[in-house]
């Protein structure tokens, strides 16, 4: 038997404040888990980290990884899941190998600290002290 899992996506920190965005960002998604657990995972897929899309404890590691994304974004104008959906999206930030794709058109010069940026394991991220250094 499976149970009803509901994920409930509006863009929020891991301080729990919302800011204001264009409400297209936010969306709402109900699945059906086979897990029965029925956790409950906030967040907007395309900017999650791996430990947010698995419902886990968030901490300053998270907010780095989804720095990375924007920046990423912001780099090559183009939004790194692109045409994938919610649950897609979720699904891929569980696999270490389907992250390098974000960073490969990212120019040469930023590369190595966005990879390290959405490096899979959050003890793996540098601090937000290190990235203030990599970008002056």
């Amino acid at each position: 038997a499976s149970s009803e899992e509901t994920i409930d996506m509006p863009l929020e920190s891991s301080t729990g404040q919302t800011p204001d965005l264009d409400p297209t960002i936010s969306q709402t998604l109900s699945v059906t888990g086979s897990d029965g657990r029925g956790r409950k995972i906030s967040g907007t897929p395309a900017y999650m980290s791996p430990e947010q899309a698995r419902g886990e404890s968030l901490s300053a590691a998270s907010d780095v990884f989804s720095m990375g994304i924007i920046v990423a974004e912001m780099l090559t104008a183009q939004a790194p899941h692109q045409g994938r959906g919610p649950l897609q999206i979720l699904s891929r930030l569980q696999h270490s190998e389907a992250l390098r794709w974000i960073t490969e058109s990212v120019p040469e010069s930023y590369r190595h600290s966005i990879d390290a940026m959405l490096a899979p394991n959050p003890n793996d991220r540098p601090t937000a002290s290190e990235i203030e250094v990599w970008f002056r």
